[in-house]
């Protein structure tokens, strides 16, 4: 658990979303201690904020700078892995998984959509 990170301004983060984190990313090799002590503190503050998840946002309710999100941000992070290991004991149960992803804030103007571009290959 981060003793050091306090949230605050009502956001309270039960100490369970935490510990998820901190087991998902224990298997991951490729992440350094500096690394993981941030992903479990950013990862469930972005599960627990509301409205946009900014630099600014962030920092008003975590202990964390503004600054030091944008460094980090900067950084790679393996998300990919990081969700195989989240639903990996799920999928052991030899279960049917269906992922679905909510588009409805992608502006739907035509003057904003990028031209269809169809080859053919006559």
């Amino acid at each position: 658990m981060i003793d050091n990170v306090v949230f605050h301004n009502d956001i309270t983060q039960p100490p369970a979303l935490m510990e998820i984190v901190k087991t998902i990313l224990q298997p991951m090799s490729n992440v350094t201690k500096p690394q993981c002590k941030f992903m479990q503190a950013r990862l469930p503050l972005l599960m627990c904020l509301r409205g946009r998840a900014n630099f600014r946002n962030l920092s008003r309710y975590s202990d964390y700078h503004e600054k030091t999100f944008s460094r980090w941000y900067r950084s790679d992070f393996d998300f990919v892995e990081f969700n195989r290991l989240s639903l990996q004991p799920i999928s052991e149960a030899e279960t049917t998984l269906i992922a679905a992803t909510d588009c409805s804030f992608i502006s739907k103007t035509a003057w904003m959509q990028t031209p269809l571009r169809w080859q053919s290959q006559i």
